[in-house]
């Protein structure tokens, strides 16, 4: 992981949101965590085994697998409460980190997910250099 002077050094998070706002995000969670809301309607909560950082390996690793980018909603593989929750906290791990790229090519549009263009990776681990 960069250092904190490295991350310092770099365009905010805001910037690997292609076109899309923080309000266009959080209203695709909405419509996400509602579906999970009417699905575990009565349901408790219980404790589940995954850990956020559990979650950022597998969003990484479908990433991976994945030739350009994936749909948004597509991360969310299941829709219960605590792995909706813990799936967006990911997501925004994965920003903050500046691993991902969150992209909407329209207004309104579909929202996809994509690995960090490698040049751009290049960039934050080499410690000192200025972009």
């Amino acid at each position: 992981l960069p250092r904190p002077e490295e991350i310092a050094a770099l365009p905010p998070p805001e910037a690997h949101l292609k076109n899309v706002s923080t309000g266009d995000l959080l209203q695709a969670f909405s419509k996400i965590w509602q579906e999970a809301m009417t699905r575990d309607k009565g349901r408790r909560i219980e404790e589940d085994p995954i850990t956020v950082e559990e979650k950022v390996e597998q969003i990484l690793a479908r990433l991976a697998q994945t030739p350009h980018q994936m749909r948004f909603e597509d991360l969310f593989t299941e829709l219960t409460r605590f792995h909706v929750v813990v799936t967006f906290l990911s997501v925004l791990e994965l920003i903050r980190l500046r691993t991902i790229q969150i992209v909407q090519e329209e207004i309104f549009g579909q929202i996809f997910v994509r690995s960090r263009p490698k040049e751009e990776e290049a960039i934050v681990s080499e410690p000192g250099t200025d972009s």
